[in-house]
């Protein structure tokens, strides 16, 4: 295998030299023979670097630089170059121990370092004249210098997460503490097409469309608008990222910043725990404008564990949270017909009294502002059966709308070690919010667009194995796949126009679309863009290989996104009124007389659209002082396929 690297390495360097359409036909082939037979880590990994020397300055060669996860007891060994420099690569996240040993030297032991996500930090080592069973004990302080790569970037650690206060437990909002990202402005990217809970932002001053997320090393967007789909819990996260600025060839499809998130793992020690959350407006003041209480209740709870399986070799870590709210109902006004309309008269509706101190006088042929029932519509009067009677003169009604939601998220992750050179793992995310609508027979309660069913799942899970060809050769390869299910319902009873006798089509049940306007609104049809479902589908191959001065990375992306989209939008025909006809409004409603209407088919489509990519990264140690970053890209744009 060692020989069949150098050969790979030699042909790379000569396609370099040649046109970029031969290095990428080059690539294509040599990755597909590695997928066949290595895999890699489905997970972010970092890297330590530097240079071992002696009291005097001069470079050591050939010394035994081992660097060991304390958590889990992964190990990893290379041998300093002439030139001193080592580097140790894809090494999974968290705290380490670096030990650098060489005939006639003290062994050097260095504690305390801690690897953040794709991280490439500088560990310079001195070692002192001895014997290797002398060991000099140092611990690493400060801030290491991240000397290899020209990205930027802000990490937020466990502590961090502890010490912030989120909104509902949210960690997204600690996006924003990075000095490059704000908050997207636009409010079209997340949608009532989105979970709940999804989010967007700029980074780097990119458009909030353009910025590519990813948990675990795989792509976590919504392919609806290239949000981000929901990030489990905090108790559930190990850090997150955010990059902008040059980053490397390895990145690619948005071009705007990266939002990394690793979950947690397990270790060799069991570490656990619990939380519960509670607010609920009995225990807080009434705001002093306000005339009664909020009545918001929320209970947030859950807990996690991780440890080992079996010691140094399986591991496994596992979280739930689970939340509950309620709001109490909100005054929401709105003027339907009275008892004296529906025999009718339209006295007291066309009062000053009623429209602000003038009269309003009923179009001809009708005179002393009443009609007669006989000319009412059948299909306004079927649609009174589900709309309150007004006893104000002026037809007002107060309504009120109670809500409910609760939800429930899983993280189940499991890594192996199967033996020095192969290591796997596996991760499972599960996010379920619910929303039972709220209908007791009035249709007002339908004008309101929180008060409408949701079933909203978003799943996602990586699969992944690193194989160690060799201490300075690392092959990873990943498997990932998400999906999101965004399904709004009317409740049982709610009439579609057909039911109420109209002769306008009725393509979905349950939905009705009436608008009375400056009186009343039956909205529902508009309200229920859903189903919406997207699968994303993804391989990823990289092999790190360092030689010398050079670090070479060279992968292939490709990803799957299918959309099936069936929105209800006017499927069931909007029907409008304004009092054009009869010079009031809701006259003009009883009398069946629309000022517009509209009907479609609704939004459905079913497409799916393929997205290869090819990198090559190249990060040149010039000397203790200066590295080069190269690298090249190909990200191709292919149209999408209706199926």
């Amino acid at each position: 295998m060692a020989s069949t690297v150098k050969s790979i390495a030699a042909s790379l360097a000569i396609c370099m030299r040649r046109r970029p359409t031969t290095l990428l036909l080059f690539l294509i082939v040599v990755l597909g023979l590695l997928a066949a037979t290595v895999w890699g880590q489905g997970s972010q990994v970092a890297q330590i670097v530097g240079t071992v020397n002696d009291s005097g300055g001069a470079a050591i060669a050939g010394a035994q630089v081992k660097a060991t996860q304390t958590s889990t007891g992964l190990a990893r060994t290379v041998t300093s170059a002439s030139d001193g420099g080592f580097s140790i690569t894809s090494l999974p996240v968290g705290p380490y121990v670096l030990e650098i040993s060489k005939d006639g030297f003290s062994t050097l032991v260095q504690e305390g370092i801690v690897l953040e996500m794709n991280a490439s930090p500088t560990v310079n080592s001195t070692l002192k004249p001895g014997s290797p069973s002398e060991r000099v004990v140092v611990q690493v302080s400060g801030t290491m210098v991240n000397a290899r790569s020209a990205g930027q970037g802000q990490t937020v650690d466990q502590e961090r997460v502890r010490e912030m206060p989120l909104q509902g437990r949210q960690v997204t909002s600690l996006v924003t503490t990075s000095s490059s990202a704000v908050e997207s402005q636009d409010s079209t990217l997340v949608s009532n097409k989105n979970y709940p809970g999804s989010t967007s932002f700029s980074v780097a001053g990119a458009q909030g469309g353009q910025t590519l997320y990813l948990m675990d090393g795989v792509i976590n967007m919504d392919a609806v608008s290239n949000v981000s789909m929901p990030w489990p819990f905090p108790d559930a996260l190990q850090e997150f990222k955010v990059e902008s600025s040059s980053l490397p060839a390895n990145y690619g499809m948005a071009p705007g910043g990266v939002v990394n998130v690793i979950t947690k793992s397990g270790g060799n020690q069991f570490h656990g725990g619990a939380f519960e959350f509670n607010r609920d407006y009995r225990f807080n003041a009434r705001n002093f404008f306000a005339p009664v209480r909020d009545g918001l209740k929320r209970n947030q709870f859950g807990g996690q564990l991780g440890g080992p399986i079996a010691r140094n070799k399986i591991f496994f870590f596992g979280g739930y949270q689970g939340t509950r709210e309620s709001v109490a109902p909100a005054a929401y006004i709105a003027y339907v017909p009275t008892q004296a309309m529906l025999n009718g008269d339209f006295t007291a509706i066309t009062s000053p009294a009623c429209n602000a101190g003038r009269t309003i006088t009923l179009k001809a042929p009708f005179t002393n502002n009443k009609i007669d029932p006989l000319q009412f519509d059948p299909v306004a009067l079927n649609l009174m059966k589900f709309l309150p009677v007004a006893t104000d003169p002026c037809g007002q009604v107060t309504y009120a709308i109670p809500s409910t939601s609760h939800e429930n998220q899983f993280v189940v992750k499991t890594d192996w070690k199967v033996n020095a050179r192969h290591s796997l793992a596996a991760r499972y995310f599960f996010t379920d919010y619910q929303h039972p609508p709220y209908y007791k027979g009035n249709l007002l309660t339908m004008a309101q667009e929180g008060n409408v069913g949701l079933k909203n799942r978003v799943q996602s899970a990586s699969i992944g194995h690193t194989f160690s060809v060799s201490p300075t050769t690392i092959n990873s390869f990943r498997i990932g796949y998400s999906r999101s299910s965004i399904i709004r319902y009317t409740p049982d009873g709610v009439p579609t126009p057909s039911d109420l006798g109209s002769k306008v089509t009725s393509l979905v049940k349950g939905y009705i679309s009436y608008n009375a306007t400056g009186y009343f609104t039956i909205l529902h049809n508009n309200n229920n863009p859903g189903p919406w479902a997207t699968n994303n589908y993804q391989l990823s191959e990289e092999l790190s290989m360092t030689r010398g001065a050079h670090q070479i990375s060279v992968g292939a992306l490709w990803v799957q996104s299918r959309l099936v989209a069936r929105g209800t939008y006017q499927s069931n025909g909007p029907t409008s009124f304004n009092g054009q006809v009869t010079g009031h409004t809701l006259a003009d409603f009883l009398m069946g007389k629309s000022s517009s209407f509209s009907q479609s088919t609704g939004q459905n489509g079913d497409e799916k659209l393929n997205v290869p990519s090819l990198f090559v990264q190249d990060n040149i140690r010039v000397n203790s002082r200066w590295a080069v970053n190269v690298g090249l890209r190909w990200d191709p744009f292919l149209s999408p396929i209706n199926t």
